[in-house]
């Protein structure tokens, strides 16, 4: 499981068991360690309430290495497409095993540190080298593809988000 831990508490999180990824650039925690002392780095954490809605992907070609992979970019709604932020992703991420997303062709989801941004945040990779897909530009295909009317987006899984998470504030809805 991996952890939104800032810089500065990168010692607190490394004294309690957690381990550093260089390749995603972020701190995570191995399988047999429990996640209690850990929760307030953790993505938020679904309740059995929450609505479970289909995740699904957009099918594209890798920048890097060319080959087809598919990204997360949103979840259904009853019929209505939300855009998975990377507040979503790492929830989605926390239901949904790298192994399963490469089972439909997704690659993993998981933090990665971005020059741009200047930090990490959740984001897509290709399913075949693992390379950054990027979010802004998922976003102007995701709306591409809406006016598309002959695009059927494969669903990849169900998952539980809390409609906080799914939602944040008015003007992300789309």
């Amino acid at each position: 499981m991996y952890l939104d831990a800032p810089y500065s508490e990168k010692e607190q999180a490394k004294e309690l068991g957690a381990r550093w990824d260089p390749e995603a650039n972020s701190w995570f925690v191995p399988a047999e360690i429990d996640l209690e002392p850990f929760a307030h780095w953790l993505a938020v954490i679904p309740a059995d309430d929450d609505p479970l809605l289909e995740v699904v992907g957009l099918p594209q070609s890798c920048w890097k290495c060319g080959e087809q992979t598919i990204a997360v970019i949103a979840c259904k709604d009853e019929d209505q497409l939300i855009f998975a932020d990377p507040d979503a992703l790492q929830v989605i991420a926390s239901q949904i095993s790298e192994e399963e997303l490469a089972k439909v062709g997704a690659g993993p989801l998981r933090p990665r540190f971005s020059h741009a941004m200047g930090h990490s945040s959740w984001s897509n990779g290709c399913v075949a080298c693992g390379v950054l897909l990027g979010g802004f530009p998922l976003y102007e295909d995701f709306i591409a593809c809406q006016s598309d009317t002959e695009l059927e987006l494969p669903v990849i899984a169900s998952v539980r988000i809390p409609p906080d998470v799914l939602y944040g504030e008015p003007e992300d809805e789309l």
